[in-house]
């Protein structure tokens, strides 16, 4: 198999762009899964990154929140603009569809039985990432999606 200069490159950025979003962002995705956990008085679980590479035009599951918990989602980052990383749950489907990296702060939670799918549809092999936390309450993790930090802090001041 041969392998073109143009291959290499592209495949040698992917890598150097999930290298950085992981590790440049990990430090802010603790510290908001932190955040999260302390408001959603849930004990989380180690920070959890997953990533999965998807051929052009394809749609890959990678990852599936268990029963009975809750994902806390701090980031979700996605390498092309053409890409779309969609979460099938019971209660409908949420989606992120920005190039780059997109915060959640405090958390996103995501109820259990939910899976994660990467949609490609640009016209090379490309990458989602996400990262936080699993809980085990995922009834009282599901409190920290709906407060409003910028309140909060505005009302003990």
């Amino acid at each position: 198999m041969n392998t073109t200069t143009a291959e290499v490159e592209r495949t040698l950025a992917r890598r150097i762009f999930m290298i950085l979003a992981a590790s440049c962002l990990a430090a802010l995705a603790l510290a908001a899964t932190s955040e999260a956990e302390s408001l959603a008085g849930a004990a989380a679980g180690p920070l959890l990154s997953r990533s999965a590479e998807t051929t052009a035009g394809g749609y890959k599951p990678f990852f599936s929140v268990p029963g009975g918990k809750a994902f806390l989602l701090t980031q979700a980052c996605l390498e092309h603009g053409a890409m779309k990383m969609e979460v099938s749950a019971a209660d409908g489907t949420f989606a992120v569809s920005e190039r780059g990296c997109t915060d959640f702060l405090p958390a996103y939670v995501v109820d259990g039985s939910a899976t994660f799918h990467c949609r490609n549809l640009s016209g090379q092999m490309r990458a989602c990432q996400i990262t936080g936390r699993m809980v085990d309450d995922a009834a009282s993790a599901r409190r920290a999606a709906f407060i409003d930090v910028d309140e909060a802090l505005s009302a003990t001041r």
